[in-house]
């Protein structure tokens, strides 16, 4: 109930994140050409970008102190603007009026999607820059990476459990993104399981409730993509 429409434009606007007060939202918008990082108030107004860049700057995490921003960008790409879809993508923290961008790591693979942990003292990624999608840790001041992944499988677009102690993440075959599935970790890479095992139909993009006793995911089961919940345990899928 009560939907509301935040963004009136013909560009494409995805990818939303709270911040931690849930006063503003990030998101990535291409309305000037190409994806940049922008911000708004939580009714929609004071719409305004965050980045400016030749790149493609794809919005990702707030610190939990609300004073960070964590993103990707192509801005470091032989083709930062022209590179869409396949760049090689860096992570970049900022503070939360755009200013202060930097680098947090330097390497020669593609790292994506960061997330910050509950405490916020760690940043989670996934990468390919040992040949492979895998998921790594780093310290938020960019030292002490850790890789946690190592199956033949790629893993990706992993997310913290609210307590800090597990990690959610989409698994599939490496090379053609089929059998998409969701395993669970603990926070030091130890105990994978799966979840929802990989088939022909598409389950990914996991997250925890804020309690951790539920996640919600999307799936394509029904022929079109939809939003299900499910126990922790990946009973009670509906």
């Amino acid at each position: 109930s009560n939907q509301t429409r935040l963004t009136h434009t013909s560009w494409n606007e995805k990818a939303p994140n709270w911040s931690p007060d849930g006063s503003r939202l990030i998101y990535t918008s291409n309305r000037d050409g190409r994806f940049q990082v922008w911000m708004m108030n939580a009714d929609g107004t004071g719409q305004h970008p965050l980045t400016s860049t030749q790149g493609q700057e794809l919005a990702s995490d707030w610190s939990p102190d609300g004073a960070t921003i964590a993103f990707y960008s192509s801005r470091n790409d032989p083709n930062p603007g022209g590179c869409w879809p396949m760049c090689t993508w860096q992570i970049y923290l900022m503070s939360t009026d755009g200013s202060s961008q930097r680098r947090l790591m330097s390497s020669a693979g593609s790292d994506q999607a960061p997330r910050w942990s509950p405490d916020g003292s760690r940043i989670l990624f996934y990468s390919a820059r040992a040949g492979n999608w895998d998921i790594y840790v780093v310290n938020a001041d960019g030292t002490g990476e850790v890789r946690l992944t190592t199956t033949p499988k790629w893993e990706a677009l992993p997310v913290w459990s609210p307590d800090g102690t597990k990690i959610l993440y989409c698994t599939m075959d490496a090379g053609t993104y089929a059998n998409r599935g969701i395993g669970i970790m603990n926070a030091d890479g130890s105990d994978m399981r799966t979840i929802i095992p990989g088939s022909s139909r598409v389950n990914e993009d996991p997250v925890f409730s804020p309690d951790g006793h539920q996640i919600a995911f999307q799936s394509d089961r029904t022929g079109r993509y939809q939003i299900y919940v499910m126990n922790a345990d990946g009973t009670d899928q509906h």
